[in-house]
């Protein structure tokens, strides 16, 4: 480990390139029609196949009330089903529907050419290294703090 001072500047530029990536992608995939907060619980949902509403609405960070509203829209949409919970009824368990896939489909190429853009002067070797240090720095986001 080493015992020299982060730089100061480190979460700063993680925060924006994460900001400048959303923005590129978000001005990107404007033809496919989606929002982003509808483009982030595709991919939620494709990743893991089944969220209650309640676990998506967490894992993009929004009220349950936003959360509702927007899988109204894109249920409406015919991109995500909504069924009861088989054993409690109060759970609502969303996904992605057959008539997302192609969207999430074309999604895919648009985040494929963004990533060959930002990281195409990388080496694999370095793009390995530099997925695998961030993974772990948000390995100990994820554990709990003592606070």
């Amino acid at each position: 480990m080493s015992s020299s001072p982060v730089d100061p500047s480190f979460g700063l530029l993680i925060y924006e390139i994460s900001h400048q990536m959303r923005k590129r992608l978000e001005q990107r995939a404007k033809g496919l029609g989606l929002t982003r907060a509808q483009w982030q619980a595709l991919g939620k949902l494709k990743r893991h196949t089944e969220l209650s509403q309640a676990q998506l609405a967490d894992m993009l960070d929004l009220e349950p009330i936003t959360i509702s509203r927007l899988l109204d829209r894109m249920e409406e949409a015919g991109l995500i089903s909504r069924r009861p919970h088989p054993t409690d009824r109060r759970i609502r368990l969303v996904s992605v529907t057959e008539t997302a896939k192609p969207i999430l489909d074309e999604f895919r190429v648009l985040v494929d050419e963004l990533h060959e853009e930002v990281l195409g002067h990388l080496s694999a070797a370095e793009r390995t290294e530099l997925i695998d240090r961030l993974t772990a720095i948000r390995a100990i986001l994820a554990e709990p703090t003592s606070n």
